[in-house]
Formats: structure tokens, C-alpha cells, sequence
């Protein structure tokens, strides 16, 4: 499967940040909002469909089956979940807010446009639905992002042991890379 995202509304509200990027490349937590839908959907590519101007370093590229992902929605388990499950030619959404699209290569186009989600037969969404709309929301968010992301990453992985020169308090939330050397900390 492979992953385009676009910008929506949300990306004129979050300027200046997105004056060199598209609302997904944002980080919020430890990695991008893009990163979190990659890892949660097992994707091997992705792209973008955003402003002309950025589509020189943020390329746009389509496959046989895409998906076609809000760029501002966060992704969680719960999401992700019904993002994978989308039939072909089907959009997702909450209420006005347009989750995801899966379509075809032809639907999909040359990225220079959107496909029409509003001609889609719609899947809609009754879980709650986190968007980043305004600059302020990286930091208001940010926690529960670090906290999501660090389980994300770690899970189903050990943590490397730390030497007998540290003092540790809250063990449960360090995780070390095989070979990350901790002294005296």
C-alpha cells in the first residue's frame, strides 16, 4: 500500500510552519505525524500531495492501491485500524472532516489535484479524531504524542541494561538502543 498525504485547511492556520513543509513532515511527539501513520500501517512508501511550490523537494508518486490520508489527522491504533480496513474507492471520515480515501492508480491521478471525496460512498468514523489545526496544539498535544510514541516505537523490543554507575527513578520510561553506552547518569 502506499501512502499520500494531503494538506487540507488545517495547513494555512499552522503558517509559518508550514511554509517549508506539509502538515504531515510536522513533528509532534518524538517523530512526524507522517512517521506515526507509517509505522501504525506497516507502509513501505508514501507521498504528498500539497502546494505547487513544494512539490519540487515533497514529490507525489501513486501505485495500484493508495491511500490517501489527511495530513493533520494523528494516527492511533483505533485509526489505523479503519484506515487499513477502507475498500477501494471508499473515503473515511468524521463528521465534515475527511480521514482517509483509498483508490486506485487511475483515482489517484498525478497529484495534481485531490481526488473528489465528496463523490466517494463515505465510512464514517465514530472514534475520536485528534487533528493538529493551530501551532499552539504541538505543545498542548505534545504529551500525550511522547507518550504514545514512545510505546509505539518500543513495543515488543527490550531495553538494553543500564550499568551499576547510574541512578535510576522511573526505569519503566527509558529504553536503550543494543549498544547505547550510559555512565555515571
Amino acid at each position: 500500500m502506499n501512502l499520500i498525504f494531503f494538506d487540507d485547511e488545517n495547513r494555512q492556520r499552522l503558517l509559518p510552519l508550514t511554509f517549508t513543509r506539509p502538515v504531515s513532515e510536522i513533528r509532534l511527539g518524538i517523530i512526524t505525524l507522517r512517521e506515526k501513520w507509517e509505522r501504525r500501517l506497516g507502509a513501505r512508501s508514501s507521498s504528498f500531495r500539497t502546494v505547487d511550490y513544494l512539490r519540487v523537494k515533497y514529490g507525489f508518486i501513486a501505485a495500484a492501491d493508495n491511500i490517501w490520508i489527511n495530513g493533520s489527522v494523528i494516527a492511533d491504533d483505533t485509526l489505523a485500524i479503519a484506515v487499513k480496513g477502507l475498500p477501494t474507492g471508499t473515503c473515511l471520515r468524521s463528521g465534515e472532516t475527511v480521514i482517509a480515501a483509498r483508490v486506485n492508480k487511475v483515482a489517484a491521478g498525478d497529484g495534481s489535484a485531490d481526488p473528489d471525496f465528496s463523490v466517494m460512498p463515505v465510512v464514517e468514523y465514530n472514534g475520536k479524531v485528534v487533528q493538529l489545526r493551530y501551532p499552539w496544539d504541538i505543545f498542548s498535544l505534545n504529551v500525550n504524542a511522547i507518550e504514545a510514541d514512545f510505546t509505539l516505537l518500543t513495543q515488543g523490543r527490550k531495553t538494553a541494561p543500564l550499568s551499576a554507575s547510574n541512578r535510576v527513578t522511573g526505569a519503566e520510561r527509558i529504553f536503550l538502543e543494543p549498544g547505547a553506552k550510559v555512565e555515571s547518569a
